[in-house]
């Protein structure tokens, strides 16, 4: 069962329409992190204090970015003076409603913008990282000075000072992207122009090369034997934490199933194998809450971070009916699942 001490918070992000692809947390400040997909094309990071409520009150500061990816695996870095970056999944290829494959993380400064015409564009990031696969999405343990790289299937660790002491060089991605022009989904009848020029094409990037070096490990995270799908992952205190998705009956009023899986930073064993979240089939304490609809129940797992002795996951909650905005619930457990 859900209990209200497991609710760290439920306020939103910048929409109440777009889905919730990832979040971060800084307790230094006590400010709470949301990455959306907004308009097909774009990403949105916002950013509000975290609180428990029912409010429809959206997140007062965001920064755009066009043309990176699908907007999960975002992380914040604050450095030891107290600047913030941006971490992100980058240089994706224009898909069916949005960008998929991102060959390049970048990082860039935090900064708040407004309106499309101040987005940050996937060209503007000087501070880029090759890593030769795609996808590459990341995962930042600082207090350990390790990267995580996933490309789906496996899973590639770096001593993330190393990566930081490469130098910086022209890298041309081994396969077309294409980026800009107008977007449109099988799923609507309606197209968007982004605005931005048409690339397609190999793109050559100034980007600090990981094919370079080796890592520290590899090691399998294939999941569909197991009847998963993948979502989102992330590390620290020598575990990687991945949160799956899996299938729930047809016409189930349950709309989807969570699952996380521990793997072990210094070998890769997969240590605990699909961990059915089961708090999250209790509709009842999530219809009580606000959350969802008795005959809707839509929990979509978008987000998981470790943080001390916890664990903080992320789903965006809403109903069809009554409940329609897309909420960011974050639940609390312990890490050791």
């Amino acid at each position: 069962m859900i209990t209200d001490d497991m609710i760290f918070s439920s306020c939103c992000s910048r929409t109440t329409t777009s889905v919730q692809q990832g979040f971060d947390y800084d307790p230094v400040d006590n400010t709470l992190y949301f990455s959306q997909l907004n308009r097909w094309y774009r990403n949105i990071i916002s950013w509000t204090t975290p609180a428990v409520t029912l409010s429809t009150d959206v997140a007062p500061k965001y920064m755009g970015l066009s043309c990176f990816s699908h907007g999960n695996n975002f992380i914040i870095e604050r450095t030891a003076s107290g600047e913030k970056y941006v971490w992100a999944p980058n240089f994706g290829s224009r898909g069916d409603g949005s960008y998929g494959n991102p060959w390049i993380v970048s990082r860039f400064p935090l900064k708040e913008t407004s309106g499309v015409k101040g987005d940050i564009l996937n060209t503007d990031p000087d501070d880029n990282y090759y890593f030769g696969v795609s996808p590459c999405w990341p995962a930042i343990d600082f207090e350990n000075d390790l990267i995580a790289i996933c490309a789906i299937k496996k899973t590639y660790v770096y001593r993330l000072s190393q990566l930081l002491a490469l130098p910086r060089t022209k890298v041309t991605l081994p396969k077309a992207i294409t980026y800009g022009g107008i977007i449109t989904s099988t799923g609507s009848t309606s197209t968007y122009d982004s605005g931005i020029p048409e690339f397609t094409g190999k793109p050559e990037i100034l980007a600090r090369d990981a094919t370079t070096i080796p890592p520290l490990l590899e090691f399998d995270t294939s999941y569909s034997q197991r009847g998963l799908r993948w979502q989102t992952f992330c590390i620290g205190g020598g575990k990687a934490y991945f949160l799956r998705m899996g299938d729930v009956p047809e016409g189930s009023v349950i709309k989807h199933d969570s699952y996380i899986e521990v793997y072990d930073l210094s070998t890769g064993a997969l240590l605990r194998p699909k961990v059915q979240q089961k708090y999250m089939q209790d509709i009842d304490g999530l219809v009580a809450r606000g959350y969802v609809e008795s005959n809707y129940c839509y929990a979509e797992p978008e987000g998981i971070k470790v943080m001390g002795d916890a664990l903080y996951v992320l789903y965006t909650c809403r109903g069809n009916t009554d409940i329609t905005v897309r909420r960011p619930v974050i639940i609390k457990i312990s890490k050791d699942i």
